[in-house]
């Protein structure tokens, strides 16, 4: 019997030291998986210093600058860094200061000025289909970005108060602004435009933006101003 408390008196020492120096060195840890995880996408990032509080309730990632293999993007910076809301080790709410995007050589971020003329660009069209993708997704986290800069071979927009949030049955989108480029420095009438106050809806089948296209002229040396309402509508998105 004495054996017995003894030997169980050990293994609870030795279990409470292994906790005690997981729990010290938590933050190597989890660092050393989430940089194996981007690894395995072909995502490099450094600096990467992931820290998470004693309760694991929330991670913070120092700020740090991204290299992606593949895709439209080539790098992602997170120059205020960003943090996590955890529920059961899974992201549940992730908040971003500040992140900048510079696409590959020779492409630009959409110019929603062809919207005025029922233009959808491309790109606005992949956004649909990205969107109804994510609607998709097994529990996804929430994202909320306070500013999400976009820079192109020849001008950068910027997006701001961009929020996904999953609700039951669909996503749901919203952006404060997405900025126009910034005014050329020729002379003559140029209509300079972005989308605000954007609201959206995203399902597996069907994406939905309402918004409106602020829009501004000079014609001899008067500022002419606009807010037209448009509305995107991406339909069969789970299909071929």
């Amino acid at each position: 019997m004495k054996f017995l408390a003894r030997a169980t008196l050990i293994l609870l020492l030795v279990g409470a030291a292994g906790v005690f120096v997981v729990f010290m060195v938590r933050d190597a840890v989890a660092t050393r998986v989430v940089r194996s995880a981007l690894s395995e996408r072909g995502i490099a990032c450094a600096p990467l210093l992931l820290s998470l509080d004693t309760l694991l309730k929330k991670a913070a990632v120092e700020p740090t600058s991204c290299v992606l293999v593949k895709g439209d993007i080539e790098r992602v910076g997170f120059s205020e860094g960003f943090h996590a809301e955890l529920s059961w080790g899974r992201p549940a709410r992730i908040v971003l200061p500040l992140v900048e995007l510079t696409q590959r050589s020779g492409e630009d971020p959409p110019d929603v000025r062809g919207l005025l003329s029922g233009e959808v660009p491309e790109r606005l069209r992949s956004l649909l289909v990205r969107l109804a993708a994510w609607s998709r997704e097994r529990n996804p986290p929430t994202f909320q970005v306070e500013r999400l800069r976009i820079s192109g071979a020849s001008r950068v927009v910027e997006v701001r108060e961009l929020d996904l949030d999953p609700r039951e049955d669909h996503l749901a989108v919203s952006l404060s602004s997405l900025a126009p480029p910034a005014r050329p420095t020729s002379h003559g009438p140029e209509l300079q435009g972005g989308l605000v106050n954007v609201r959206g809806r995203a399902t597996a089948s069907q994406v939905t933006l309402s918004g409106y296209i602020d829009f501004e002229m000079e014609l001899a040396r008067v500022d002419v101003k606009r807010a037209i309402p448009v509305q995107l509508i991406g339909r069969g998105l789970d299909g071929p």
